[in-house]
């Protein structure tokens, strides 16, 4: 026989306890079924942050796709007649005009 063979006919023989012993094996459970329970809050509560996070970062990234999906649609610049009047040259002096 293997240990583990050997284990589990252990654990199926018929074993005496008192209502005590049982009692202190109940309340052992009940503690780890609360540390346990605990640890599960934990996780969903991690989960859920977590799932948040995700939410504004798919949120984020569909803006910036849209944005830049925009952009790609939108000409670069847009077409537009350009008109220019050039001004006639102006001559600045500082000589007072002389009259002969």
């Amino acid at each position: 026989m293997t240990n583990t063979r050997c284990e589990r006919a252990i654990a199926l023989c018929p074993v005496e306890i008192t209502n005590q012993q049982l009692m202190e094996i109940l309340s052992t459970v009940r503690a780890d079924m609360s540390t346990i329970k605990g640890q599960i809050g934990n996780v969903e509560q991690t989960l859920t942050n977590m799932n948040g996070r995700i939410g504004v970062l798919v949120t984020t990234s569909t803006n910036t796709i849209s944005a830049i999906d925009s952009l790609a649609r939108a000409p670069l610049a847009a077409p537009m007649r350009a008109e220019f009047t050039i001004a006639a040259p102006v001559i600045i002096s500082n000589h007072e005009p002389t009259h002969e």
